[in-house]
């Protein structure tokens, strides 16, 4: 800057390279407010004192550290003014305050940073703010009718601890400024609850049983995983984009309101948007989002509730694919959390999974989890790490077969006893999942081959096809424990059992298959069993099961 100019006047004062003052209680005409960039922010906690400048103090002395900080107060009067006027008020003793400011783009500008070059002009459908504004209603809101007689239950508070009760004043203070939630004075009232979710933070969430018994059900369906994760057997390229607040971009029906009536020591409120907890918000959502995105699914496209997967076989489909679907969430007014999302990636997690072009295999954060698992102390316990595990049982030979002494703990009746066989059962579990192999996508022009076994307790089969390479990959394990009535079948019965579910549990694969499928069995009778004459009574039921 040219020396002697008013500005390195203003930087030899007060020791700042750079630096934007306000003068208290001033009313010269000449303080009018001075352009900002904008936007910016201010930070009370920084406005600290400065001390009156003089021409002694030494250039380059910053005045933020001459002082200790001092608790932030509420301006009463503030001004931004250009330099001559500061130079006057400096040497009239005026009070002088510093004011550090930092840089806050727009949610679309950090957006754009962050997007693919091919997907910049769909930043406002990441935007933040957007998302927390009440959408307006659709033929897809949210009904809930009400069986015959039925009325919302009026419940006691349940006890907040301390954290809990700050987590409920921001959720009511974010809710309600943005229009989601109102004040209710319903009949209704359920109470509320919070859990945690992976980041630690707290969810409040409404116990919704009350409605949810008086409500007629939506039946529609939410698909099954194993069949979306079917469909992604042709893609080499993905994209998964994460809706942000998802059910609160559905509107309750109008006139329904007041029937999410939910208590709190703040007081009663109502939901203007779709919450956790409804019966039917799973089923509401997937249809919602299968109308919006149906000439999509099953050709590049699958969802499953908020999550969405765009699959390609090549890059050039892939960036017109991932263009399509951004182009159909701006026109539903849906909106995706950046952060969360996924672009033009060769192998992408989703629920639960990782899925890429040579296969699929378990998300390893999932068999960490497992791995880390405490021992179970009681039956619940137990079910819930069997819960767990069973979601990935496909990936383990013999599932059953290695958790049956953990499974026998769950029966009704039945004393908790851990014993040597359940600590046995648990550590094999936990081992077998580290040594899941990668299972892979199921082709219908390569013929389908299966393997059978049955043990005294238990039948096990596995799904395999040979890949390029000439060599049986895996595409599921499965295993089931035999009832006790099954237990004391003949082996021959057991060996034909296993035969039987095979055709039962993967007939979507072995319909579609253009090959016959080969059947291997360590039991050699079984090789007459479609030609024999002489059939029992559980065998012709048998035969009567099987898929042609």
């Amino acid at each position: 800057m040219p020396r002697g100019s008013l500005a390195s006047q203003l930087c030899a004062l007060v020791g700042l390279v750079a630096l934007l003052v306000l003068i208290a209680n001033s009313s010269d005409p000449r303080r009018a407010p001075s352009m900002l960039p904008d936007p910016c922010v201010i930070d009370n906690a920084l406005l600290t004192a400065v001390p009156q400048a003089s021409t002694s103090s030494p250039v380059g002395t910053d005045p933020l550290t001459t002082e200790p900080p001092r608790e932030p107060v509420e301006p009463l009067s503030i001004a931004f003014v250009s330099a001559e006027p500061f130079l006057d008020d400096v040497q009239d003793g005026a009070d002088c305050y510093a004011i550090h400011y930092t840089w806050s783009p727009s949610d679309s500008a950090a957006h754009a940073a962050e997007l693919p070059p091919q997907s910049q002009e769909f930043t406002d459908v990441f935007d933040k703010a957007d998302s927390t504004t009440l959408p307006d209603h659709r033929p897809f809101d949210c009904p809930i009718d009400l069986k015959p007689g039925g009325d919302p239950q009026y419940c006691r508070l349940y006890g907040l601890s301390p954290r809990e009760q700050e987590a409920l004043k921001e959720y009511l203070k974010i809710n309600l400024e943005a229009n989601l939630i109102r004040p209710s004075r319903s009949s209704a009232g359920a109470p509320i609850l919070f859990v945690k979710k992976k980041d630690g933070s707290l969810r409040l969430c409404a116990d919704y049983r009350g409605l949810n018994s008086v409500t007629i059900k939506n039946r529609y369906p939410v698909p099954l995983i194993d069949q979306l994760l079917i469909q992604l057997g042709s893609g080499t390229n993905f994209t998964k984009i994460d809706l942000r607040s998802a059910y609160n971009q559905v509107r309750i029906r109008e006139g329904d309101e007041w029937k999410t009536a939910f208590r709190t020591p703040s007081g009663l409120f109502e939901y203007l948007v779709m919450p956790f907890g409804l019966a039917n918000a799973p089923a509401s959502f997937q249809y919602f989002m299968n109308e919006t995105f149906k000439d999509f699914l099953d050709v590049f496209v699958v969802i499953y509730l908020d999550d969405i997967l765009t699959y390609s076989s090549t890059p050039e489909d892939h960036e017109r694919h991932v263009r399509l679907v951004l182009e159909r969430l701006r026109t539903a007014q849906l909106h995706a959390k950046l952060e969360k999302c996924v672009f033009n990636t060769v192998e992408v997690e989703f629920l639960g999974f990782l899925v890429s072009s040579s296969g699929i295999r378990v998300d390893p954060s999932r068999i960490d989890c497992i791995l880390s698992w405490q021992q179970p102390t009681d039956v619940h316990g137990v079910q819930v790490f069997l819960g767990f595990a069973n979601f990935y049982r496909k990936f383990v030979p013999h599932f059953a077969e290695l958790a049956l002494p953990l499974a026998n703990l769950t029966r009704d009746n039945v004393p908790f006893r851990w014993d040597q066989s359940a600590e046995a059962a648990f550590t094999a579990l936990k081992v077998a999942f580290t040594s899941a192999p990668v299972h892979a996508h199921f082709d219908p022009d390569r013929p389908c081959e299966v393997e059978t076994d049955a043990s005294d307790f238990a039948v096990a089969m596995v799904l395999s096809q040979r890949g390029p390479d000439d060599e049986l990959h895996p595409l599921a394990f499965y295993s089931r424990k035999l009832a006790p009535a099954k237990i004391s079948f003949p082996i021959y019965d057991k060996e034909l059992l296993a035969v039987v579910q095979t055709f039962e549990k993967w007939r979507q694969f072995l319909d579609s298959s253009r090959h016959q499928t080969v059947i291997h069995s360590d039991h050699r009778n079984l090789e007459y069993f479609t030609s024999t004459h002489k059939l029992n009574r559980r065998q012709a039921v048998f035969m009567a099961r099987r898929t042609p």
